[in-house]
Order: C-alpha cells, then structure tokens, then sequence
C-alpha cells in the first residue's frame, strides 16, 4: 500500500490518460460508424425516394391497367349480352326463313299447278274454240243451203201456184 500511496497522482493521472484516450478512441470510432450510417442512411433515403417514384409509377399503372380491364370486362359483358341477343335473333329469322321456304315451296307448287291448269284450259279452250269455228262453219253452210231451200221453196211454190193457176 504504500506504493499506492506515493503514486496515487501519477495511477489517477494515468487513468484519467487512459480515461481519455478511450473516451477518443471510442468517440472516434462512434464518429466514423456514425458518419457511415449518416451515409447508409443518406443512400437508403434517396433509394427510398427513387422506389416511392417508382411505386407511384407503378401504382398509375397498375391504376390504369385496372380500369382498362375493367373497361374490357363491362365491353366483354356488354358484348356478350349483344352477342345473344343477336343469336336470338338469328334462331328467331331462321325459323321465320324455314316457315317463309315453305310458304314459297307450297306457292311454287300452287304455281306449277296454276300452270299446269292454265296449259290443259288454254288446249280445252283451242279446242273449244275449234269447235265454235267447225260449228259457226255448219251453221254457215246449213244457213246458205237454208236461203238455197228457201229460194227453192219460193220458186216451188211459185211453180205450184201457176200449176194450179192453170
């Protein structure tokens, strides 16, 4: 003890020294650690907004993407119902064309059958009118050998009357 005694100042010098020199050695090497997470932070900050102009970015996109789509699924929707309306309509004129396609099969039959009328009438009427022509030719004939009978009759019976004259 009595070494501590004498050099208590020169042990309380040394370790107040020693004090300060570890509060700089740690102060330094806080300072330097300090300065590289200042500079971490520094570069995290601007890779931080970088990103956040890049979500926002991204968010538009995505945004716009959303409501294309959601464009598309309404035309897709409104397409569709178009799409079977207009099947319906097509079911509902193919049967109105099966139903007119057999209105115009039975009138082209009717029409084959009004033709074919048409030509037997058309050759009964020719024959008939032959007929007339034949019968209008006897009634001619009968006629000129009626006014022949009667002419002979008048000179007979002018005859028969000077015969009786007589």
């Amino acid at each position: 003890m009595s070494f501590m005694k004498r050099h208590i100042n020169s042990f309380l010098i040394f370790a107040i020294a020693v004090t300060f020199i570890l509060l700089g050695g740690i102060s330094y090497y806080y300072q330097g650690t300090f300065k590289e997470i200042i500079s971490n932070y520094q570069s995290t900050k601007t890779n931080l907004k970088t990103c956040s102009a890049e979500l926002r970015h991204w968010k538009e996109q995505y945004t716009s993407a959303t409501t294309t789509i959601n464009t598309s699924k309404m035309d897709i929707a409104k397409y569709g119902q178009l799409y079977e309306e207009t099947q319906s309509d097509l079911e509902k004129f193919k049967g109105k064309l099966k139903t007119t396609e057999g209105a115009l099969t039975q009138t082209q039959q009717g029409l084959q059958e009004t033709k074919a009328l048409y030509e037997t009438e058309k050759t009964r009427a020719g024959n008939l009118e032959g007929q007339v022509k034949n019968a209008l030719d006897k009634v001619n004939d009968v006629e000129i050998k009626n006014d022949i009978l009667r002419k002979d009759n008048v000179k007979l019976s002018a005859d028969l009357a000077a015969c009786k004259g007589n």
